[in-house]
């Protein structure tokens, strides 16, 4: 479900709400677990700037939101090899509607940057990954308007 206001679409999935620039283009893999977000006027190029969405469960309370971040610094130390000569940096902080969200940034020396922004639930979270090819300033405050706006779904177990 979706509403328009002032250029801006509040998007609804069954994990959550957030939103999105609505000249934004979705698109919706497969499995319809994972949501693409492309800017317009996005080419045929192979790389593409584009923002993916999905949410998923895990084994921590909300109250435990440390441990989870450091289980995703895990992750990413495993997988640094798939990116080229990576810095990493991460922080984090609370989202407008007072959610914990860690931001992890990792900026290859080709130029690529991809940024992670992790929003915290009660065992699930909610990752929104952009990768930009070009230093597109529009991606970057596009992907942080949707991981600030972003508001979950009440869980039974919330």
């Amino acid at each position: 479900m979706k509403s328009e206001k002032e250029g801006i679409m509040e998007i609804e999935k069954k994990f959550g709400t957030y939103s999105v620039k609505s000249d934004w283009n979705e698109m919706q893999t497969a499995s319809g677990e994972i949501f693409i977000y492309m800017p317009p006027h996005s080419s045929e190029k192979k790389k593409n700037n584009s923002i993916t969405i999905h949410s998923s469960r895990n084994p921590y309370a909300a109250k435990d939101h440390r441990i989870f971040r450091n289980a995703i610094m895990e992750q990413l130390q495993k997988k640094v090899d798939l990116f080229s000569d990576p810095q990493i940096n991460a922080y984090g902080k609370y989202t407008s509607n007072d959610l914990v969200m860690y931001v992890f940034c990792i900026s290859e020396d080709n130029g690529i940057e991809t940024k992670q922004y992790y929003i915290v639930g009660e065992k699930r979270f909610c990752v929104i990954q952009s990768i930009n090819y070009d230093k597109n300033l529009e991606l970057d405050q596009v992907a942080e308007e949707i991981a600030d706006s972003f508001r979950w779904k009440e869980a039974v177990n919330e």
